[in-house]
């Protein structure tokens, strides 16, 4: 993956700051780490592909408590978003953008927030192969919760398999269409394979519902300025 971003970087222009840069960048900009959760009694299951999962029964308690936790979720992100796209100070701005990532990582479900938890752990550790369990352990018992297709895009982007990762980008906006981590992360694919004119499309597209991402200072005018656009 490391090789992929510095050919992306060279055709941009760009030297080894703007390399570490962006790797630095897309450690966090698909996921923010989510508060520390005690992970225990994780379990591992095989690769599962979003046409594989089926819901769970409305019946089960634990389909249950994450409606509510959704319903409860929808409600603070609306007001979040409408107070972050209201305020043009950027130390409010960048507040109100992690309570949103904050509020994206509450799951409703205790075995979902410890497995999401030990997934992180290994990624930070580069034990990518260790996380990709856990993180199809969520999606399985968790298909509607967005932030675990998140989760999985961003370590599948790091892992280079970037098709995958474009897929559990589109399952993450099909739930949540408002995730510019997410589309930024989108960005950053289409950046890496060359493809400018989408990769702008993208991180524009992030901002219209975060217009404080960092990306504005760095990528979005390089890439504005290799494709000969102005400003939007």
């Amino acid at each position: 993956m490391r090789k992929t971003i510095k050919n992306m970087f060279t055709v941009l222009g760009l030297g080894a700051a703007g390399l570490g840069a962006v790797l630095a960048m897309a450690a966090g900009t698909f996921a923010a780490t989510p508060p520390d959760q005690p992970a225990q009694n994780l379990g591992q299951n095989p690769a599962q592909s979003p046409s594989k999962i089926l819901p769970q029964s409305q019946d089960d308690p634990r389909a249950q408590n994450r409606e509510s936790a959704r319903a409860q979720r929808l409600r603070e992100l609306d007001l979040l978003f409408k107070q972050l796209m209201s305020t043009h100070d950027e130390a409010e701005g960048r507040a109100l953008a992690n309570r949103i990532w904050m509020t994206w990582h509450r799951s409703g479900d205790r075995k979902v927030n410890d497995l999401i938890s030990l997934a992180t752990i290994y990624m930070d550790e580069g034990e990518y192969a260790a996380a990709l369990p856990k993180l199809n352990e969520v999606i399985k018992r968790a298909p509607d919760y967005p932030e675990g297709w998140n989760r999985r895009a961003t370590l599948l982007f790091h892992m280079g398999e970037f098709e995958r990762s474009l897929a559990d980008i589109m399952q993450t906006l099909k739930l949540e269409p408002r995730h510019f981590g997410a589309l930024a992360g989108r960005g950053l694919i289409y950046s890496a394979r060359g493809q400018f004119g989408k990769a702008l499309k993208a991180f524009e597209q992030a901002l219209k519902f975060n217009p404080f991402l960092q990306e504005r200072f760095n990528l979005i005018p390089i890439l504005r300025k290799k494709l000969g656009q102005q400003k939007i």
